[in-house]
């Protein structure tokens, strides 16, 4: 295996308008440290580098530490910007209609697709000179983002912006050959501060720090650390998962300090360690659809027995749809002038008047997805995430379940027949253990109307409006067929 670690450059100076010459700051200076620092134990054979200064005095330490000399290669710089310079204020407008296009550019800059060419047509010709070797190549932020989006197409314009702060940034891909095999994001910062937290736990010098996503890490593959702002939320989970265990339902183990507390404060956050879980996300997709939909609804089902038996240990919120609906759903909608299919909005305000306030309500996980269940050899391993539990109607778990996996499917004929009897199979799974009322039947289509105008007006408030029109779409589309469909009319 061959494995290339491309190294996003430390702060530069932004002043210097010419890349070539363009230095690092004080600051870019000192964090190259923490490049070498991450190298040390890697075993590099050979260091690369972009032609530009601030990408060659990047791993210049390394190198020098190394006893390596740095081969520049022209290829692998950066996106040429239009003469007249991309003023800071119209620079993310730019950056976002590039990615949009990739075809895109100024009068005489670079378009994405030309950037992604030359550096890919770079390492390739690096892949076949430097097979079986571990290889350091100091980069660029555009540069490497396209070098990313060759192997992993879904990454995109928010992807970019989430990085475009983090100076220096590693990205390690493995090659097999040329082959493709896989990525991992490192941001040398968060990996400092995640040594000194696991410390804190009597954990020193990590054999492998793997970043999950953004607030979350592997620790040598039988931890998972995490971040949480909020402290009083993860000290409710924390107690919901120790009930858990105690009713002998497979949960997260949180571990405590030698001092007996169960987070770390460090850098302004809370830092949580807990065992990790083995198993995989089950794909109901494959296999019998209706079996494995029957495993789902018998994993919700245990879930919420344990639930009964330990809401009572539990101070969490009760919580009420219709008052959401009024209180800020319908205000967003109002707001940004969304407008569903007509009758949406009166059939939900009904259904909360006549119908809602009647069906069982108890303790639910509020976020049921198949990414919160862990299965290992077709078994449950682990239930995950309760940042989010309330008293709720029950049926919602189902439903939110059943939504998760429409979302990506509802326009596909086929996908859909499949679909169909997982959710068949999750309520009948359901209701071998937990009997569902006919009510809570009936009340399953105004649910899934109701999840998704939630999620419409939840990415309007975020700002993300492409991912709120498609909830718009399925929203209307669940109005005009899914009780036909779940009814087998069509």
């Amino acid at each position: 295996m061959t494995v290339v670690y491309f190294i996003r450059h430390a702060e530069s100076e932004n002043s210097v308008r010419d890349g070539r010459v363009r230095p690092l700051t004080e600051k870019g200076r000192a964090d190259c440290r923490l490049v070498t620092d991450f190298f040390q134990d890697k075993k590099i054979d050979c260091v690369l580098s972009s032609p530009f200064k601030h990408a060659v005095d990047t791993v210049a330490d390394f190198a020098k530490w190394q006893g390596i000399d740095i081969e520049v290669i022209e290829d692998f710089r950066e996106r040429k910007s239009d003469s007249d310079w991309v003023r800071e204020t119209d620079f993310y407008p730019f950056m976002e209609r590039q990615w949009a296009d990739f075809s895109y550019s100024q009068s005489d800059g670079e378009c994405l697709a030309v950037v992604q060419e030359r550096n890919i047509a770079a390492l390739e010709d690096v892949l076949g000179r430097h097979q079986g070797k571990n290889i350091v190549i100091g980069t660029h932020g555009t540069a490497l983002s396209t070098i990313i989006n060759f192997y992993d197409h879904s990454y995109g314009f928010a992807d970019f912006m989430a990085m475009v702060d983090i100076m220096p940034w590693v990205v390690k891909m493995v090659f097999d050959g040329n082959r493709f095999v896989g990525m991992e994001k490192i941001d040398l910062f968060a990996h400092r501060m995640i040594e000194s937290v696991l410390s804190c736990y009597g954990i020193n010098t990590p054999a492998a720090i793997t970043q999950i996503y953004r607030s979350a890490w592997d620790i040598n593959d039988t931890y998972i650390l995490k971040i949480n702002p909020n402290k009083s939320e993860f000290d409710k989970s924390i107690i919901v998962n120790r009930l858990l265990l105690s009713e002998e339902v497979p949960a997260l183990d949180f571990i405590s300090t030698p001092d007996d507390e169960p987070y770390v404060f460090y850098d302004d956050k809370y830092w949580y360690l807990m065992k990790k879980i083995n198993g995989s996300v089950f794909d109901p997709f494959v296999g019998d659809p209706e079996q494995n939909g029957v495993v789902l609804g018998k994993a919700v089902a245990r879930l919420h027995i344990a639930f009964k038996n330990i809401e009572k240990q539990i101070d969490v919120r009760d919580a009420d749809f219709h008052d959401e609906l009024i209180s800020w759903i319908m205000p967003e909608l109002d707001k940004e002038k969304t407008v569903f299919t007509d009758g949406v909005m009166d059939s939900l305000n009904t259904f909360f008047r006549e119908d809602y306030k009647s069906l069982p309500r108890q303790l639910i996980h509020r976020d049921m997805h198949t990414s919160n269940l862990l299965f290992e050899n077709d078994i449950l391993s682990g239930y995950l995430d309760f940042d989010m539990i309330q008293r709720n109607v029950r049926i919602f778990d189902l439903v939110y379940l059943g939504c998760s996996q429409l979302v990506e499917n509802y326009q596909d004929d086929a996908r859909l027949k499949v679909w169909r009897e997982i959710f068949f199979g999750i309520i009948n799974g359901y209701s071998e253990s937990l009997p569902l009322s006919e009510d809570e039947r009936m009340a399953i289509p105004a649910l899934f109307l109701f999840d998704e105008v939630l999620f419409t007006a939840f990415y309007l408030k975020i700002g993300q409006t492409k991912t709120a029109q498609s909830s718009k779409d399925m929203t209307n589309w669940i109005f005009k067929n899914l009780r036909s469909l779940l009814n087998g009319d069509t």
